[in-house]
């Protein structure tokens, strides 16, 4: 079975462009996002050739669909008011 690499925030700019680049290297890529900032718009060409999943990072259930071995974690917010919740999405 082939490893799959999970990209959380995968549908924005900086994301997509990393899921693009591993789907382009043959890699089994899987996508969480919530589409807070992200556009489903960024990954329409290769929507064929990955695994969405459209969630939240800070939902458990999310995370226990979107397991994978390796994850890159690109999703976060860009509220830089909220400090606090974006500890709890990128830290905890």
């Amino acid at each position: 079975m082939a490893q799959i690499d999970l990209v959380t925030g995968g549908a924005g700019f900086i994301g997509s462009n990393l899921v693009h680049r591993l789907v382009q290297e043959g890699r089994s890529v899987r996508v969480l996002d919530n589409f807070s900032t992200g556009r489903r718009e960024n990954l329409n060409p290769i929507l064929s050739d990955i695994e969405l999943i459209e969630g939240d990072i800070r939902d458990p259930a999310a995370l226990e669909i979107a397991e994978s071995r390796r994850c890159c974690h690109i999703g976060a917010g860009q509220e830089q008011r909220h400090y606090s919740l974006y500890f709890q999405e990128d830290v905890l």
